[in-house]
């Protein structure tokens, strides 16, 4: 079996020996191709991935070399067929390949059947797995690559599950929140989501006063970047602090339902001409 992983940095195994992919170059051109996932990429395409600004004058040339070279990478573990030429490029054949990204969507859309299902539990250990695989940012080391778009998008997708973690947290009652939440709330400050958590957290703690402090840094920061004031819902929390609310108090205990229909993970997939997205995680 062979394993790709582009939660970190890109790396790719046969069974548990690494494959050796080379530099960044090669690297953002096999990142790239699993991306696509089965679509033919266009070795001009190819070429603006490994090469965003001045490509060399050999750059087709260099590209045919990039593939040979992991060609014969894998061809040196057993592994032939990986990279397939097809005009007018080159497709990632992925029939027998596990990707990590593909792992992480399978469970966090597991994790969001068990919450539906009322299963916060099996929810968190689903979600504890799927956010495991991570090893640092997605497609890290390949900088100033078109591919910085994709990177930026798995790396929301991180956080979507690390906020769906705490609703988990907070609906089981587990202890230990409070440190973690503060954390994560330092790296991201203009979360909303995580801010709430983390008030609500404090609040069942007995620390109603460092849970509305955390609400006015909130809310200092989103006016001062961004000119707006907080979304309904972490004014809403903000409210149910002031007032004393003892149902904000308890962690919230579902009925067995039957589940509803879960909307998938939508993984981001590389689109064709590989362009950069415009939003900040």
């Amino acid at each position: 079996m062979v394993r790709v992983q582009l939660l970190g940095p890109v790396e790719a195994y046969a069974g548990d020996r690494r494959i050796e992919l080379g530099g960044a170059k090669p690297r953002a051109l096999f990142a790239a191709l699993v991306l696509a996932r089965g679509r033919v990429v266009p070795a001009e395409r190819l070429i603006d991935v490994i090469w965003p600004q001045d490509p060399p004058d050999r750059a087709r040339s260099l590209l045919q070399t990039y593939v040979s070279t992991l060609r014969a990478s894998f061809g040196a573990q057993g592994i032939g067929g990986i990279i397939e030429t097809r005009s007018p490029g080159y497709v990632a054949a992925l029939e027998d390949v596990e990707v990590d990204v593909d792992v992480f969507a399978r469970l966090l859309d597991e994790a969001r059947a068990r919450m539906a299902a009322a299963e916060p539990a099996a929810a968190g250990e689903l979600l504890e797995q799927a956010i495991g695989l991570w090893r640092g940012a997605a497609l890290s080391g390949l900088d100033q690559s078109p591919l910085t778009g994709e990177a930026r998008a798995l790396d929301e997708l991180l956080t979507t599950a690390i906020e769906e973690r705490g609703d988990v947290a907070l609906r089981l009652g587990r202890s230990g929140l409070v440190a973690e939440l503060t954390g994560l709330v330092a790296r991201h400050p203009l979360n909303e989501r995580l801010r709430g958590q983390l008030m609500t957290a404090l609040y069942r703690v007995g620390r109603q006063a460092d849970a509305l402090a955390c609400y006015r840094q909130g809310r200092d920061v989103l006016v001062e970047e961004l000119g707006l004031e907080p979304g309904q819902e972490l004014a809403a929390i903000h409210n149910a602090i002031l007032r004393g609310d003892e149902d904000l108090r308890v962690a919230a205990v579902e009925p067995e339902r039957p589940a509803p229909r879960v909307v998938p993970a939508q993984v981001p997939a590389a689109p064709a001409d590989f362009t950069g997205r415009q939003a900040e995680v």
